[in-house]
């Protein structure tokens, strides 16, 4: 791609991302300045910046704006998995969108996990100055997933095999539904009346999921469902 063509490529992403950005929010949170400063001449939007997920948490963001949160995994207090775990809890998985950057030689179990526990969007960071990460921004705020070529193919085959499902631990479909009602908002009235059961049966069912996930409530369950697959961030009602 010669210069003129690739400027003209990144003014319409530039022009994509105007247009789509109008109800959002972007914030980014790294403590790479390189990273802040290539962010900054890529886009136009002025952004906060984080150095953390405890600073990222202290900002006040705007309560109406979906907010999209672009970061690296390099955080001390736990990294990306750490940081969506709290922004979903603080700010509502809903209105909480995720893009990851990260290196080419990320380990492919770090790689996977990531994808499980719900980001929205993967990129490589030695290729955004390309235009992959103006391409995945306006990718996510349709409503879309994105995987940077780099990796997604590396993605591609393990998870098509890995254990997107929990049936390693044996869930029944009955659970599973179970588990995609609670992410819905319904609760345990709600969905005695739909399975046509007793509200105490439900919450025997959910003592037991409790049980065999590891958690000690709804929350917990969402963050587990979310990490093996079950669920996806869109799947939750805020």
């Amino acid at each position: 791609m010669n210069p003129q063509t690739y400027l003209e490529h990144l003014e319409l992403l530039r022009q994509a991302i105007r247009e789509l950005s109008e109800h959002w929010t972007m914030v980014l949170c790294t403590r790479d300045q390189c990273l802040v400063a290539i962010t900054t001449l890529l886009l136009e939007q002025v952004m906060p910046v984080a150095g953390s997920t405890t600073e990222l948490l202290a900002l006040e963001l705007p309560q109406e704006h979906r907010l999209l949160v672009i970061c690296d995994d390099t955080g001390s207090d736990g990294g990306a998995e750490e940081l969506m775990f709290q922004m979903r809890h603080r700010h509502g998985a809903r209105r909480c969108h995720f893009l990851i950057g990260l290196e080419r030689d990320v380990p492919q179990q770090r790689l996977e996990r990531l994808w499980r526990c719900g980001a929205h969007a993967i990129l490589c960071w030695q290729n955004c100055g390309e235009g992959q990460m103006m391409q995945a921004i306006a990718v996510l705020m349709r409503g879309n997933t994105f995987l940077d070529p780099a990796l997604g193919e590396r993605l591609r085959h393990p998870l098509a095999c890995s254990a997107l499902t929990a049936s390693h631990l044996k869930l029944s479909k009955r659970e599973e539904g179970l588990i995609r009602l609670v992410a819905h908002g319904r609760n345990s009235r709600e969905i005695a009346a739909l399975k046509q059961v007793r509200d105490d049966s439900v919450r025997h069912e959910l003592s037991e999921l409790y049980r065999k996930t590891g958690v000690r409530s709804r929350d917990g369950l969402l963050a587990w469902g979310l990490e093996h697959g079950l669920i996806r961030p869109h799947d939750l009602r805020a």
